[in-house]
C-alpha cells in the first residue's frame, strides 16, 4: 500500500478568494516545501533515474492529459442524480451483506 498525504494549495474553487483566511501563506509554503511529488521527483533526479528534461516532459504530458480529461467530461452527458452513488462501493453496487448493514471497510 502507498499512502501519500496531499494538500490543497488554493481555495476550493475559483471563487474561493478567502482561502487565506483559514490558513496562512507560511503554512502553504511549508506544505509546498514537503510536497510528496516534488520530493519524490527530486529523489529520482538525484539518483540519476530521471533528468530535468524528462521531468518537464512528464509534467507537460500530465497537464495535457488532465486538460483532455476535463474537455471530455465537459463534452459528455451530465450525470443523473442517481449516478452520485454509483461505483462508489463495490458492496453497494453488488447488494452484499455489508451494504445492507452499512459496513464497507474490511469487515469491521
Amino acid at each position: 500500500m502507498v499512502e501519500i498525504e496531499t494538500y490543497r494549495y488554493y481555495g476550493f474553487h475559483v471563487g474561493d478568494a478567502n482561502h487565506l483566511r483559514y490558513r496562512t501563506r507560511q503554512e502553504i509554503e511549508e506544505r509546498k516545501a514537503r510536497d510528496p511529488l516534488k520530493l519524490w521527483t527530486e529523489h529520482l533526479v538525484k539518483e540519476g533515474l530521471l533528468n530535468e528534461e524528462q521531468v518537464q516532459e512528464m509534467d507537460l504530458f500530465t497537464k495535457d492529459e488532465a486538460m483532455e480529461a476535463a474537455r471530455f467530461a465537459e463534452a459528455g452527458e451530465r450525470p443523473s442524480v442517481s449516478d452520485i452513488v454509483r461505483d462508489v462501493y463495490w458492496e453497494s453496487d453488488h447488494d452484499t451483506e455489508a451494504s445492507r448493514i452499512g459496513r464497507h471497510f474490511f469487515g469491521e
